[in-house]
């Protein structure tokens, strides 16, 4: 069935050698499909730059910064990419449909999570993190909507859209950030700073843990400009305040993770992960947090 410059795929459709099951979305013109690889018989995320799109040097550039990125990608916390090629006129790749589902979906209404499971889900993408470090690359989104959480309680990075490779002190392109983003963005993504590495990423992922384990992320606002003034000009308040029963160890490791500054949270991913390992064997995180306080008020509780 033919299809009109930009517009969407049907559904049972077949593009190449998949078969359209569903549209998930479309992002500056890119298009994301559910769909079955037929020779497989398995369920992919089936990405397609329509002709219309590809004639537009932003949409053109995000396709290529994607497929770039996707092509470097081999972890197990992370998404796998399958192929690319072209069809009839439009440039394509395919991904791994990961099984599962968001991680905003499972958090669902519950306001706290319990302290293990939460941790295990920051670990995993602690170590998606790692690998990305090893690659140079910067996610730059890491929200409850970019992780899905597996049918076994693990997590993996799905979303790539915002990632790019670093390139030392590069100015950030900017993009308008919605509400579910700014929540869990580090103040130098946030305000464009020059030099963006994987400790942004950490400071997000730590806004995640937040959330998991205190019921809200560290700032709140109802729109976007309220977030971002918080993230200029407060620190968050002690996740003690909102959940008196968190152990010691995990205020310290998110303590280390939400500092303003980025010289003083964790220096690498894999300092991170080693410090959730070491929570979720019941020992303390060995890294110290530096001098001072990243909240705004400190606990006074017992």
């Amino acid at each position: 069935m033919p299809t009109g410059p930009g517009s969407a795929l049907p559904a049972r459709r077949r593009f190449a050698g998949y078969e359209i099951l569903a549209e998930l979305g479309e992002y500056l013109g890119i298009r994301r499909y559910k769909a079955t690889q037929i020779a497989m018989r398995r369920p992919v995320v089936l990405n397609v730059l329509p002709a219309e799109s590809a004639r537009k040097s932003m949409c053109a550039a995000l396709f290529e910064r994607q497929l770039n990125v996707f092509s470097t990608l081999r972890h197990e916390n992370v998404v796998g990419a399958i192929e690319a090629g072209e069809f009839e006129g439009e440039r394509y790749f395919v991904v791994e449909y990961v099984e599962g589902s968001t991680l905003r979906d499972a958090m669902g209404n519950a306001e706290l999570w319990e302290i293990p499971r939460a941790l295990k889900v920051a670990r995993d993408v602690a170590r998606a993190l790692v690998h990305l470090e090893t690659l140079k690359l910067v996610h730059r989104e890491i929200t409850p909507r970019s992780i899905t959480v597996t049918e076994d309680g693990g997590a993996r990075l799905v979303d790539f859209r915002r990632a790019k490779f670093l390139v030392a002190d590069a100015a950030e392109t900017w993009s308008d950030a919605s509400l579910g983003v700014a929540l869990y963005m580090s103040p130098e993504v946030a305000f464009g700073k020059k030099g963006v590495d994987v400790r942004a990423d950490i400071y997000s992922l730590g806004c995640v843990l937040y959330h998991l384990v205190a019921g809200r992320p560290p700032f709140y606002g109802t729109n976007v400009a309220i977030v971002l003034d918080a993230l200029r000009t407060r620190r968050p308040r002690d996740p003690r305040w909102m959940r008196d029963d968190l152990p010691r160890g995990v205020v310290q490791l998110l303590d280390r993770c939400l500092r303003k500054a980025p010289e003083h949270r964790y220096p690498t991913a894999a300092a991170l992960v080693a410090d959730l390992d070491a929570l979720l064997a019941g020992r303390a995180p060995a890294a110290g947090a530096p001098a001072g306080s990243a909240w705004e008020r400190p606990y006074e509780g017992k």
